[in-house]
């Protein structure tokens, strides 16, 4: 009966150390526009096309106003030149970017 006490005491104090603060999203663009460079092996350019399609579109659906300008503002190029290793590169623009709120910096 012991350790099921212990266990439990164990449980709490863990459950009431304070959290980390988050660290910082790479996604987010303190400036008026932002890039970002996706390399991607050859053989699963099908896949990433797809999962940033399904993004898009979510984006274009949303609800949210904000939602629908992120799709807006975010525009895909991939590269007709091969990168190196047998990669493929993805470039994303993102302009404007939309902004969180006052007190933060854009948001992608």
């Amino acid at each position: 009966m012991a350790v099921g006490m212990l266990s439990a005491a164990t449980v709490f104090a863990q459950a009431a150390a304070p959290a980390q603060p988050a660290a910082p999203s790479p996604f987010v663009f303190k400036g008026d526009g932002g890039v970002i460079l996706n390399f991607v092996k050859a053989d699963k350019t099908a896949d990433f096309e797809a999962v940033v399609g399904k993004m898009k579109e979510a984006l274009q659906k949303s609800d949210k106003p904000e939602r629908k300008q992120q799709a807006a503002s975010w525009k895909v190029f991939k590269s007709a030149d091969p990168a190196q290793n047998n990669q493929v590169l993805y470039v994303f623009f993102i302009d404007p970017p939309v902004k969180r709120g006052s007190d933060a910096g854009p948001a992608v």
